[in-house]
């Protein structure tokens, strides 16, 4: 369900900027819950998580997924970003990852 929301939210977002959202991003060993697509090959991976306690599994599979893509061809994701509902402030992981409160959107 809080999946769904933030889906919702981030297609909303994405309308406004004139960028493509995708809820899979094409690719059968895909394990990310979003995929925002800016236009000329960039885009941006993005996992979905209710509770904080789940962010390190988060950016733990944005980083395997990415791996994957490169692997395969595709250009370096422009940004990776966890989504999280109880995250008390947004903040950037020594490996690069976002993770943002649901609030943070669109601020």
């Amino acid at each position: 369900m809080f999946e769904n929301l933030v889906a919702r939210d981030v297609l909303a977002y994405a309308e406004v900027y004139h960028y493509r959202e995708a809820a899979n991003p094409g690719h059968k060993e895909s394990d990310v819950d979003l995929v925002v697509e800016l236009g000329d090959d960039e885009y941006r991976l993005i996992e979905v998580e209710l509770g904080a306690h789940q962010t390190d599994d988060a950016e733990a599979s944005l980083l395997h997924v990415s791996k994957k893509l490169l692997a395969g061809g595709a250009d370096r994701p422009v940004c990776m970003m966890v989504i999280s509902g109880t995250v008390p402030f947004a903040y950037t992981t020594e490996k690069g990852i976002k993770v943002v409160s649901l609030g943070c959107l669109g601020k």
